[in-house]
C-alpha cells in the first residue's frame, strides 16, 4: 500500500516500460491476482501495438494518467474512475471504435450505480455520472486526438450525453451561521470560512498548500476540475483567515492539533499529541455533518458553503460575471443557476415599494 491509499499498488516493467498504479484491491491475494491479469493485459496490448492507428484503451488510459490524471486535485478518485473505465470499455478496445453508441451504454450502466455502493442511499446523481465517467473519457479521447496523433473517425459527441444536473442551491442564512459557529471546532473554522468567502470546493480548501498562497502579491492559486488553474484575489477578509495560520505547518495551510497519540483511522499513520496534521477532506466533511446536526441546521452539506459564497456575492453586487470569476466557471451558463436569487430580491423590493403606493391604501 502507498500513502493514504487503502489499496495495494502494482509496479512492474515490460519491454523497458514501467507500469504502475492502484489495483483497487485491499487484500494481498486479490491484489496479486489483479497484477497477474494486468501483466497479461500489458503483454496483449503490446502485441496489438501502441501506434496511433492501433492504440487500445488501456494504453491510452495509462498514458493519460501519467501525463494528466495523477496531477489532478483528487488523484485517488481519478484513479478509481479510470480503473472503472478500463474495465467497462475494455482494456483491448481500440480507441477508434469508441463511438456514441458505446458512450450511451456506459452512461446508462453508470446511472444504475448506488451512492457509495449502498442501495439504501439511492442511485448516484447525474452530476456524478458526468464527473466520474463522461469527463475522464472525454479527456482521454481529446488528448489522444489532439496531442498523440490518434485518428478517431467515430469520436463521440459528448454534449449529447451530458445529463442535466439541476443542482440544488442551499444558502447558509446569517442566523444559521451564528448557530453553526457556536458548535464549530476551532481548527475547522478557518477552512470553513475560506470556503464560505471564496467558494472553493472542499478538496481545494483542505489540500491548500502555502506555496499556493502569495500574501505579498495577494493571490491564491488552485487547480480546479479539468486541471484548470484558478486564481482568487486575497481580500482583507481572506488575509485575516490565513495569516494567523502561518507557522502551524510547513506545507499545508489548514491543520488540526492532535489531542492524543494514536493511529489515524483507515491509513497506516500515527499521530503524536501536540503535533499538527493536515485536515483531510473526509474529516472536514464529517466535521460539517456533526456541526450541522448540533446546530439544528437542516439540509445543509459542505458543498453548500460554495453556494453561500456565490449567492452572497450576487446579492451584494448583482453581478453574475463577478460570481463566474469567483467560482471559476468556464461558461456564464453554469453561473446562471444563481440568477433566480436576483429575481427573488427584485420581487421583495417591488413588494416593499408597493407598500408605499398611496393608491393601494
Amino acid at each position: 500500500m502507498r500513502g493514504d491509499s487503502p489499496y495495494y499498488h502494482y509496479d512492474f516493467e515490460y519491454r523497458k516500460t514501467r507500469h504502475y498504479g492502484s489495483t483497487g484491491r485491499s487484500t494481498l491475494a486479490a491484489a496479486r491476482a489483479f497484477e497477474k491479469a494486468k501483466r497479461a493485459e500489458v503483454k496483449a496490448a503490446a502485441e496489438l501495438g501502441h501506434s496511433p492507428e492501433r492504440m487500445v484503451f488501456d494504453a491510452a488510459a495509462g498514458r493519460w494518467w501519467k501525463e494528466v490524471g495523477q496531477f489532478r486535485a483528487d488523484p485517488n478518485r481519478v484513479e478509481k474512475d479510470i480503473a472503472r473505465l478500463v474495465q467497462w470499455v475494455g482494456a483491448h478496445t481500440p480507441l477508434a471504435s469508441i463511438n456514441d453508441e458505446m458512450v450511451a451504454r456506459l452512461v446508462a450502466r453508470r446511472r444504475l450505480d448506488d451512492r457509495k455502493g449502498r442501495p439504501e442511499l439511492g442511485r448516484i446523481k447525474p452530476s456524478t455520472v458526468n464527473n466520474t465517467l463522461l469527463d475522464p473519457l472525454m479527456a482521454i479521447l481529446n488528448r489522444a486526438q489532439d496531442l498523440w496523433g490518434v485518428h478517431l473517425p467515430n469520436v463521440p459527441t459528448f454534449r449529447r450525453h451530458v445529463l442535466p444536473e439541476n443542482e440544488r442551491i442551499r444558502e447558509l442564512t446569517a442566523e444559521e451561521e451564528l448557530r453553526y459557529a457556536r458548535h464549530e471546532a476551532d481548527d475547522y473554522r478557518p477552512p470553513r470560512l475560506l470556503m464560505q468567502v471564496t467558494g472553493l470546493r472542499v478538496t481545494n480548501a483542505c489540500k491548500l498548500r502555502w506555496e499556493q498562497v502569495d500574501l505579498d502579491s495577494g493571490v491564491l492559486t488552485v487547480t480546479q476540475k479539468g486541471n484548470r488553474v484558478h486564481r482568487i484575489p486575497i481580500t482583507p477578509r481572506i488575509r485575516s483567515i490565513l495569516e494567523p495560520l502561518r507557522g502551524h505547518h510547513p506545507v499545508f495551510v489548514f491543520t488540526y492539533l492532535a489531542k492524543k497519540t494514536g493511529k489515524v483511522p483507515n491509513i497506516d499513520k500515527r499521530t503524536l499529541a501536540g503535533e499538527r496534521y493536515p485536515i483531510a477532506v473526509g474529516s472536514m466533511q464529517s466535521s460539517v455533518k456533526r456541526t450541522v446536526k448540533k446546530a439544528g441546521i437542516v439540509d445543509f452539506r459542505v458543498h453548500d458553503f460554495r453556494h453561500t459564497a456565490a449567492t452572497r456575492l450576487l446579492r451584494r453586487t448583482g453581478n453574475l460575471k463577478a460570481v463566474q470569476a469567483l467560482l471559476g466557471h468556464r461558461s456564464i451558463q453554469t453561473t446562471m443557476r444563481y440568477a433566480h436569487f436576483l429575481q427573488d430580491d427584485l420581487r421583495a423590493a417591488m413588494i416593499r415599494a408597493e407598500g408605499d403606493d398611496p393608491t393601494f391604501h
